[in-house]
């Protein structure tokens, strides 16, 4: 059995595959298992760092726009953007997280 996960790694997962279904669906098959493994792991990272408080914008925007980098052919300025946009997102969820 799939062990359960707790709401802020759901949360992050949720973040960081945003607006991302379609191209998930163009992946080619064997890209998509490590794509989602991939990104699983980039949100257990950013949880850990979120638990200990150590919560950098520059490592969590290495870690998306790495994770990111996974898509064949995926165009610069767009990943970019995607990975600023999903840094911020996790900043802020972190905030909210310590409120």
């Amino acid at each position: 059995p799939v062990p359960k996960k707790d709401k802020l790694t759901q949360e992050i997962e949720n973040i960081l595959s945003e607006d991302l279904e379609n191209l998930y669906k163009q992946l080619p098959e064997n890209k998509k298992e490590e794509f989602k493994v991939e990104g699983e792991k980039a949100a257990g990272l950013i949880k850990q760092m979120m638990e200990k408080g150590k919560l950098h914008t520059r490592k969590v925007l290495g870690l998306i726009r790495r994770w990111l980098q996974l898509i064949p052919g995926v165009n610069r300025f767009f990943l970019e953007q995607e990975s600023k946009i999903k840094t911020d997102q996790v900043m802020r969820l972190a905030q909210e997280e310590e409120t």
